[in-house]
């Protein structure tokens, strides 16, 4: 490097990278593609070869099996086979390619500010939603037998070990793990050769919220809220729910991302995907709720649009200094 330039790319250079390399929309897709049947298809076989008590009386299994799955391919398959984002030559250089080796202090402490700053609000935003859908549902819609109810945000720590809920601290490990490895660590990495920074992180963003609409092929748990209480039902996630995740995965998505450019940690995204997923059910379950005030509630003001827009301010004057790519760029 010269007067502060990158160096050049050359076409003998270039000759020697892995086609994924130079081509980094092709590793994208592969990795998306991949991450989506590494969860899939165990999950098929295990079907296939038990009976459905299986999974009701085993709830764990399957979760096991799913992050075994993707450990596989993120840290045996991606490195050792695809051989990105990076062209990786040992597994030391693997870790500080996709920044699990290169985290400090300062990048967890930016992390827990940002997280805390969606938790503070996602209250905020799960309490409006509980007073708005008890106005709408009482005064709009004459269910008079809701006037008993408080309408408050249902602090429950049950959920967080419900094994039949949709998440809880021991499920949340594989999207907070390997999502972040898949989204941040790879794809963002494969992204940051072809884009300056801003531009892959808006792209990155937008990939995992997209990703998300995926939710609609898998049941889930959902708490149905009635004047009994909350009662626990299986359901196939309806297009309305996933839209709306969709926009709060792609706001964080971009949050995170820029979190791991600028610290130059995927620790910290870790730690801020997890304890989303693990604890969420502690703020974003109200005692009321109808169903649309509920969902732009929490996509706007929860922890989705505005959080993110927070998370970002935060994470830019922590980090002032520019960030730059590591990766070389190339024309395709």
């Amino acid at each position: 490097m010269e007067n502060g330039n990158p160096p050049i790319i050359t076409k003998d250079f270039e000759m020697y990278e892995p086609v994924l390399i130079r081509n980094p929309w092709l590793g994208v897709i592969l990795v998306m593609v991949f991450y989506f049947l590494f969860q899939l298809i165990p999950q098929v076989i295990l079907g296939l070869v038990v009976q459905p008590i299986f999974f009701v009386l085993y709830p764990y299994v399957p979760r096991i099996i799913e992050f075994i799955s993707l450990g596989i391919l993120l840290l045996v398959l991606i490195p050792f086979v695809f051989r990105i984002p990076n062209n990786n030559q040992s597994y030391v250089e693997y870790m500080k390619d996709i920044k699990v080796s290169t985290t400090n202090v300062k990048a967890i402490f930016v992390g827990l500010i940002t997280i805390a700053v969606v938790f503070v609000l996602g209250y905020g935003a799960v309490y409006l939603s509980a007073v708005l859908s008890k106005i709408y549902l009482v005064e709009w819609r004459g269910y008079s037998e809701l006037i008993p109810i408080e309408p408050k945000v249902n602090w429950d720590p049950t959920y967080l070990l419900d094994p039949y809920a949709s998440m809880n601290i021991y499920y949340a490990l594989t999207p907070g793990i390997m999502e972040e490895l898949a989204f941040r660590g790879i794809i963002l990495s494969l992204l940051l050769k072809k884009y300056k920074t801003k531009t892959a992180v808006v792209i990155d963003g937008v990939l995992f919220g997209l990703y998300h609409l995926l939710n609609l092929l898998f049941p889930t748990i959902y708490y149905l809220s009635g004047v009994e209480g909350w009662t626990r039902t299986l359901y196939f996630a309806t297009v309305q729910s996933v839209a709306f995740q969709v926009v709060y995965a792609t706001s964080l998505g971009i949050a995170w991302a820029l979190l791991f450019v600028k610290s130059n940690s995927i620790i910290s995204c870790i730690l801020g995907h997890y304890l989303i997923d693990a604890l969420g059910n502690l703020v974003l379950i109200p005692t009321i709720a109808y169903s649309w005030i509920y969902f732009i509630s929490i996509t706007i003001l929860g922890i989705g649009i505005l959080p993110a827009i927070i998370d970002i301010l935060i994470i830019n004057v922590f980090y002032r200094k520019k960030a730059t790519s590591q990766y070389p760029t190339y024309s395709i």
